[in-house]
C-alpha cells in the first residue's frame, strides 16, 4: 500500500534498510500495540495482573506474533487500527470522528484490507453523531478529508500505478480458493487460546454490561468482523486475518476485565490465563519450523556478504529475494523490486514496464543477453507465476527459465536459503 514505504521507511532511514532492521522496527511497533492496549485497559479498571494476562493471550499465540514481526505489512497497519480505536473513547463524538477517521485511513493506506474493520469501528460515533442530529456532514467529511490529502497525491501523481498496486492487484488475483472451514481451522490452530477467549469475553460482555462495554463490543465486533471478510473472500491464507488480532484482544480482554474489583480471583484471570496455555500447548503440538526459521538472518547476511564480495559496487543484480540486494548494497533491476511478485505473463510487455513489473519473456532476455552481472534464488520457488493473477506458468516456460540460468549462470555461492549465481565468462545460446 503507497503509506508503508513513506511511514517505515522515515525509520528505516535512520538504521539501514535490512531484513533486521526491519524486523526490529515491526518488534517496536508490536511493543507500542501491547502497551496501547495495556494502557486502555488499565484506565478501563483492569488490575494489573488482568491486563498483563491479556497480553500475554497475545504474545503466546507464537504465529501471530511472528506475521507482526516477520516484516509484512501487518505491524504497523495492526498499530493503527488499535489507535483508531481508541478513539471510541473520546466524548466529543466529533473529536472521536476525526480521530478514527485520521488513524483508519493510516491503517487502509498500510494495509487496504483493514477497511471493514475501520468501518466497523466508525459506525460507532456516526450512530452518537446521528442521534445529536448534528448533521450527516461531519459523519462524511472527516473520512473523505483524510483520504484525500493522504492518498489522493499517489492518484494524481501515478494514476495508473497506484490503481493497479492498490486495488487490481488484489482483486486480479486468483489464488485457488479452499474450503473457508479449512481456512478458518488453520486461524484456529494459530491462536487456540485467543478464540477460547473471545467466546467466553462475548458471553460475559453480553451478560455483565457495564459503562465500558459497548466500546469494547465495538473493538471485539470490528476484530471478528474483519477477520471474517478476509477469510470468507480470500479463502486462501488463514495469515491474512492477523492483522486484526489486536483488536479481538483489546476487545476480549476489556470485556473480561472491566471494572475488575482489586481481589477478585478467577474466573477472569484463570480464563485467560488457560487461553495462553492452550495456545502454547498447540503450538508445541503443531508445525512449528513453520514459523521459526533457525538461522534466517543469518543465512541473509552471508549471502549478501557474499553477493557483495563478487560483485563490484555498480553491478546490476537479478532476484526473486531483494532483502539480498539490501544486505549487500547491490542495485537490483527496477522492474523486479517486488521480488517474485513483479514477474508477469498476464499483459503485454509495454503494460508491464508501465506497472514496473517484468513480463517473462523479457525475464528471459534478461538472464541471457542482459546486464546482470549475478543471480540470487530461493531455494524454493523463483519467478514460477505470474502476477497479479498467481496463475503458475507453463511446464515449457518453467524448463526453459531453469535451462537459460543453467547455462549462462554458474553457482558461486548457496546456504539453507539463498543460491547466489555468477553469469559466466562464455553464454551460450539456450
Amino acid at each position: 500500500m503507497p503509506l508503508l514505504p513513506y511511514l517505515q521507511g522515515a525509520f528505516l532511514h535512520w538504521f539501514g534498510f535490512t531484513v533486521e532492521a526491519q524486523r526490529w522496527l515491526n518488534v517496536f511497533w508490536s511493543c507500542c500495540l501491547l502497551g496501547m492496549i495495556a494502557w486502555r485497559l488499565h484506565r478501563s479498571g483492569a488490575a494489573q495482573r488482568e491486563w498483563a494476562s491479556t497480553l500475554y493471550l497475545w504474545l503466546t499465540a507464537i504465529p501471530i506474533v511472528y506475521f507482526s514481526i516477520i516484516g509484512k505489512t501487518y505491524g504497523l497497519a495492526q498499530l493503527l487500527l488499535v489507535i483508531a480505536a481508541l478513539g471510541l473513547w473520546l466524548t466529543d463524538p466529533r473529536r472521536s470522528l476525526c480521530h478514527i477517521a485520521l488513524f483508519g485511513v493510516l491503517a487502509i493506506g498500510c494495509r487496504l484490507t483493514v477497511a471493514p474493520a475501520v468501518a466497523v469501528i466508525y459506525l460507532y460515533p456516526t450512530i452518537r453523531i446521528l442521534r445529536q442530529k448534528t448533521g450527516l456532514l461531519w459523519v462524511l467529511i472527516p473520512p473523505l478529508f483524510f483520504a484525500s490529502a493522504l492518498l489522493c497525491p499517489f492518484f494524481l501523481l501515478a494514476p495508473d500505478n497506484t490503481y493497479f498496486w492498490t486495488w487490481q492487484y488484489h482483486i486480479l488475483s486468483a489464488l485457488p480458493r479452499r474450503p473457508i472451514i479449512q481456512v478458518f481451522g488453520e486461524f484456529t490452530i494459530m491462536a487456540p487460546g485467543l478464540l477460547l477467549v473471545t467466546c467466553y469475553a462475548l458471553w460475559y460482555g453480553i451478560k455483565s454490561t457495564g459503562k465500558h462495554s459497548t466500546h469494547y463490543l465495538f473493538c471485539l465486533g470490528a476484530g471478528l468482523f474483519g477477520a471474517a471478510v478476509n477469510i470468507i473472500t480470500t479463502s486462501f491464507y488463514a495469515e491474512y486475518a492477523v492483522i486484526f488480532t489486536p483488536l479481538i484482544v483489546l476487545g476480549s480482554g476489556g470485556l473480561i476485565t472491566q471494572e475488575s474489583a482489586p481481589r477478585e480471583l478467577a474466573p477472569k484471570q484463570m480464563i485467560l490465563l488457560a487461553g495462553c496455555a492452550l495456545s502454547l500447548a498447540i503450538f508445541c503440538l503443531s508445525n512449528k519450523d513453520r514459523y521459526i526459521r533457525p538461522g534466517y538472518i543469518q543465512s541473509v547476511k552471508a549471502a549478501g556478504v557474499h553477493l557483495a564480495q563478487c560483485t563490484g559496487p555498480n553491478a546490476l543484480v537479478i532476484t526473486s529475494m531483494p532483502e539480498i540486494l539490501l544486505q549487500a548494497d547491490r542495485q537490483g533491476h527496477r522492474q523486479l523490486a517486488m521480488g517474485c511478485f513483479s514477474v508477469t505473463g498476464d499483459m503485454p510487455e509495454n503494460q508491464a514496464r508501465g506497472l514496473g513489473m517484468m513480463h517473462i519473456n523479457q525475464l528471459l532476455r534478461e538472464l541471457y543477453q542482459g546486464s546482470a552481472d549475478a543471480l540470487v534464488l530461493w531455494n524454493g520457488a523463483n519467478f514460477e507465476y505470474s502476477a497479479p493473477s498467481m496463475c503458475y506458468f507453463t511446464k515449457e516456460t518453467h524448463k526453459l527459465t531453469a535451462e537459460t540460468i543453467k547455462r549462462n549462470y554458474e553457482p558461486s555461492f548457496s546456504n539453507k536459503y539463498f543460491t547466489v549465481l555468477v553469469r559466466k565468462t562464455t553464454s551460450s545460446v539456450p
